[in-house]
């Protein structure tokens, strides 16, 4: 199931930067978290797909055991890659986006971080087309408007910046999906974002979204949807939003996640 909206708390727009807060509610979570969340942390369609190829080398119920012992991961999800994660499922459902390629696959141990930005895919927008979407997600509980991971010198609002103003932080993503792209179904969005990229590279959409279990509030994201706006190239759009949840969940979103993902 899809990540639902939630219903808009305020807009904070500063145009050419939108900025919105939504809340979602307890079902509208539970339903993100036995749905797309779920399906995204684990990485359904690729561990099927890797099933599919290790099943097809084995022939003894031995070795099948042993291809699904190293399908499962102990690793213990962190919240904030829960919060990255509803972020992600949030942005593909309600803002027409693509991450074809989860950061996941390249990591040799699961407790390492990828470098990066945290989002990396397409826009499909109605009037622009495909093009390039970059993406960082910050996840907080603490209480103050706007939270430290957005006001810090490496907080949200300067990482957007960077994704802004400089080609040395979008290269390395646009090199980042090419690598992967050949032979792939989403192959012709790259070509087409790529072409975009190379013309002018400010031609691509930009995302923040924040995480939270606080009340709403605007000042999260009123001040930094400003000074984005400044000075911000024509063809590059800049989308902040902010996803309010239940009240103090944040720390225990990766049991509720396994909680409704096993059911009843």
């Amino acid at each position: 199931m899809p990540v639902p909206l939630g219903t808009q708390v305020y807009d904070a727009t500063a145009p050419p930067v939108v900025a919105r807060g939504y809340e979602l509610t307890t079902p509208d979570l539970d339903q993100a978290l036995v749905g797309d969340v779920g399906d995204l942390l684990e990485d359904v369609g690729g561990r099927e797909e890797l099933e599919d190829l290790w099943t097809s080398l084995t022939n003894t119920k031995f070795a099948q055991q042993n291809v699904q012992r190293a399908l499962q991961s102990s690793h213990p999800v962190e919240d904030w890659r829960v919060g990255e994660v509803l972020a992600e499922g949030w942005l593909m459902t309600h803002q027409s986006c693509s991450f074809p390629w989860p950061f996941g696959r390249d990591l040799r141990n699961p407790s390492a971080s990828p470098a990066g930005a945290d989002l990396v895919g397409f826009h499909h927008g109605a009037a622009a087309g495909v093009r390039f979407a970059f993406g960082e997600v910050k996840t907080s509980g603490e209480a103050k408007y706007p939270p430290l991971v957005v006001t810090s010198r490496t907080g949200l609002a300067k990482q957007i910046e960077g994704l802004r103003d400089l080609e040395s932080k979008k290269d390395p993503l646009v090199r980042y999906l090419g690598f992967r792209c050949q032979g792939q179904p989403w192959e012709p969005d790259y070509r087409v974002a790529a072409t975009k990229y190379f013309t002018d590279s400010t031609d691509l959409a930009l995302f923040g979204v924040l995480v939270r279990d606080v009340a709403p509030d605007q000042r999260d994201l009123a001040a930094r949807s400003g000074s984005l706006a400044t000075a911000c190239p024509a063809k590059t759009q800049i989308m902040l939003f902010a996803l309010y949840l239940d009240r103090g969940c944040i720390p225990n979103l990766p049991q509720r996640t396994q909680a409704a993902r096993q059911g009843p």
